[in-house]
């Protein structure tokens, strides 16, 4: 595809290709080479005097691509956030659990308890109140490291998605505010 001189689209098979596999150098190289001729490409048509429409077109493909990546970070933005928010979730729900597990445990065994299910109780031991509570527990810590992992992952693609906006701007002479 860059042989044939159709950037775009070999720098989009290449964001492709690193979505699949994030740490490829291979990708990432080429990933530069053809932004670099992008960039290229941009200064010779400003530089070349063509024609003002023809700069035109190509200053709104420009603002196209840098509205496509901004967008991209956006999207990260709020799947960091809606992360952040299942975690402190999570942590709640667990420190619910450990609280009930400890009340629970000071009751003597003969005690009934019940369980809420919606909006009835079911009659239960203590053991199986325990029980069910320790479940909780590990279920909210698998799941409090499961949305790390995540929180971690989209962290750095935000921070790869500010670079290449960063990287485009300054390609094209303008200064990035974010």
């Amino acid at each position: 595809m860059n042989k044939q001189g159709k950037l775009r689209q070999a720098l989009e098979a290449c964001n492709k290709g690193l979505k699949i596999t994030p740490d490829d150098a291979g990708l990432k190289k080429s990933k530069a080479t053809i932004t670099k001729k992008l960039r290229n490409e941009a200064l010779k048509a400003t530089a070349g005097g063509l024609s003002n429409q023809m700069n035109q077109q190509k200053a709104a493909e420009i603002q196209q691509e840098i509205n496509k990546i901004a967008a991209k970070a956006q999207e990260f933005r709020n799947k960091i956030a809606s992360l952040k928010h299942e975690t402190e979730q999570s942590k709640r729900n667990y420190k619910r659990s450990e609280i009930c597990e400890r009340q629970v445990g000071a009751l003597p065994e003969s005690t009934v308890v019940y369980e809420s299910c919606g909006k009835m109780f079911i009659k239960s031991s203590i053991k199986e109140s325990k029980t069910h509570l320790g479940e909780s527990k590990v279920q909210q810590t698998k799941r409090q490291a499961n949305l790390e992992k995540q929180l971690e992952y989209n962290t750095k693609k935000l921070t790869e998605t500010e670079n290449e906006l960063r990287e485009i701007l300054r390609s094209y002479g303008a200064k990035p505010s974010f």
